[in-house]
């Protein structure tokens, strides 16, 4: 779980550890908890659900073939976080971590809520990574929302992804391209 661009929780065990939907709501009935969560911006569960990295099967493919890492390698930091890296490798982090995230909907324990309920839940959490910035969490939520029961929301909020996506290459393409002066000389 990543509290802002460059921070993350992480939280590991043997086994997956299932997101419990209702303790969610029930931690967020709670005043000095609420409080505290949103001063990261984290104002309800389903922003919580949001804010979800990496699930057990992203995590296996991401070390499947990586050495272990130590401070000459710094593509994920496990021993002590260096702030004054973040600038320099909080996007390839990003990256790395966004491209591995795996599918984070179904880690989560819904308890007895409707398939409607869930794909409602699943559509709210998909706008609050929009929000966050996250936008492959996004299509992932919209996705498995639209998987649990089709629903409008979940489409508006794909379509939305898809031209952000094509404004994003737009203006990617618009830009000069980078040379260098011993290319140029002939």
């Amino acid at each position: 779980m990543s509290s802002d661009s460059a921070n993350l929780v992480i939280l590991a065990s043997n086994q997956p550890l299932p997101l419990n939907y209702s303790y969610l709501q029930e931690a967020f009935r709670d005043p000095i908890v609420r409080r505290e969560l949103e001063k990261t911006n984290i104002a309800s569960p389903e922003a919580v659900l949001s804010r979800m990295s990496l699930t057990p099967k992203g995590v296996n493919h991401l070390v499947e073939s990586v050495k272990p890492n130590s401070d000459d390698l710094n593509q994920l930091e496990y021993e002590v976080g260096k702030t004054y890296e973040s600038i320099t490798f909080n996007g390839e982090n990003i990256l790395l971590l966004s491209e591995n995230m795996g599918q984070p909907a179904k880690y989560v324990d819904w308890g007895n809520a409707t398939k409607d309920e869930i794909s409602t839940r699943m559509s709210t959490v998909a706008m609050e990574a929009i929000k966050f910035g996250h936008i492959v969490s996004a299509y992932s939520w919209a996705r498995a929302s639209i998987e649990e029961k089709d629903n409008d929301v979940a489409k508006r909020v794909l379509k939305y992804l898809e031209a952000l996506d094509k404004r994003r290459l737009r203006n990617t393409l618009a830009q000069p391209l980078m040379t260098t002066p011993s290319l140029m000389k002939k």
